[in-house]
């Protein structure tokens, strides 16, 4: 049986074609040039049932596979433990259908380059939070 790795995250011209809007302006014209833009990372492709529930957290690695990332826990204890170079997933309780990715340094424990907002329904890029 041979396995297909998954791509967790889409980029590319889909952020250029719809032109998707932060405040009414293009990220570009506030001068912000965040990670996930950078990087491609315009939409999510997590699965249906792989997001952490309201309320909780998961941590997730790029490149690996839905089924192989570690399983959605308690906020405050996964984020004293997140690894360099990973994201934390963040399913806030007052936004069911969004979620926030903090993405962790790769070499610095416990530093935080940038938190964006995404549409689970869609995967699509909505916001940054925090943008270094």
């Amino acid at each position: 049986m041979e396995l297909k790795e998954e791509k967790h995250w889409e980029g590319g011209k889909d952020w250029k074609e719809k032109k998707h809007r932060d405040g009414g302006k293009d990220w570009r014209d506030n001068g912000h040039d965040p990670y996930f833009h950078e990087h491609g990372y315009t939409r999510l492709a997590i699965p249906p049932g792989h997001y952490p529930p309201p309320g909780g957290c998961r941590v997730w690695y790029p490149g690996r596979p839905a089924g192989h990332q570690p399983p959605p826990g308690d906020c405050y204890r996964m984020r004293a433990k997140v690894p360099p170079g990973t994201w934390l997933i963040r399913h806030p309780r007052d936004r069911a259908d969004h979620v926030h990715v903090i993405v962790y340094d790769d070499y610095r424990p416990g530093i935080v380059r940038v938190i964006g907002e995404f549409d689970i329904g869609t995967g699509v890029f909505v916001d940054f939070v925090l943008d270094r």
